[in-house]
């Protein structure tokens, strides 16, 4: 549903309080592919001609262009954040598009009050002054969050290599092997291996120290880390 790349790093370049920016105005035409987030109450906004009802907990994925508007009848008993990024291809070295694959140009989903709580304790002090780390911390967990799962043996044999790979996404920084990836997939070791060999020209592990080296590419980007420490 949503376009996904290992190849793509996500920068997140403003974090805003929702409430207030529509206080100030009333539309917001965005320039760059966000995320709105729900953090407390109910509201009734327009996104992109569309009236839905929102709620603590909703997570919407907007593309860029996208337009949130206060209804006539709405009330600021609400409150949340709108969370600005950037995607950058390192393949093709360039910024790129998020691409939402549905008729509206946006999606809706519930994340959970855990994540939620975690988010606050972030953005427990001023937005304008938030870190870079704080501020990709909270990108990172909302757009992990966007990655729907279902029971396994819903999956067709693409999806279900494709789950390995959000797995190996999600858990980068911790120790797998091939047979636990091919328990998730629910396939043997060397058929999980060989199929996921045609799919993405190379072994799973080869992929996770890839997408690893992706990772630490960005840290060396976004964040003043000494590049041995990353490493």
């Amino acid at each position: 549903m949503l376009d996904s790349n290992p190849n793509w790093l996500a920068h997140c370049t403003e974090i805003n309080d929702l409430d207030k920016s529509l206080f100030q105005k009333s539309t917001i035409h965005l320039d760059r592919a966000a995320l709105l987030l729900i953090t407390d109450g109910q509201t009734t906004l327009s996104i992109n001609g569309h009236n839905e009802h929102i709620v603590f907990g909703h997570l919407i994925a907007l593309e860029n262009d996208a337009v949130i508007q206060l209804t006539h009848t709405n009330r600021l008993d609400f409150s949340g954040y709108l969370i600005s990024f950037e995607l950058y291809d390192t393949e093709i070295k360039s910024t790129c598009n998020w691409s939402i694959d549905t008729t509206n140009g946006y999606y809706i989903h519930r994340v959970p009050e855990t994540v939620i709580a975690d988010i606050r304790i972030s953005l427990a002090v001023n937005t304008d002054h938030l870190h870079i780390t704080i501020k990709q911390f909270i990108l990172y967990s909302l757009l992990k969050e966007l990655q729907q799962e279902r029971p396994i043996d819903e999956y067709t044999l693409e999806q279900r290599i494709k789950h390995t790979v959000i797995y190996m996404q999600k858990k980068y920084n911790q120790m797998m092997t091939r047979d636990e990836l091919a328990a998730i997939a629910g396939y043997s070791p060397w058929y999980y291996s060989r199929k996921f060999i045609e799919l993405y020209d190379k072994t799973p592990i080869a992929y996770l120290i890839s997408y690893r080296i992706f990772r630490a590419q960005e840290m060396l980007l976004t964040t003043e880390n000494l590049s041995q420490n990353i490493a």
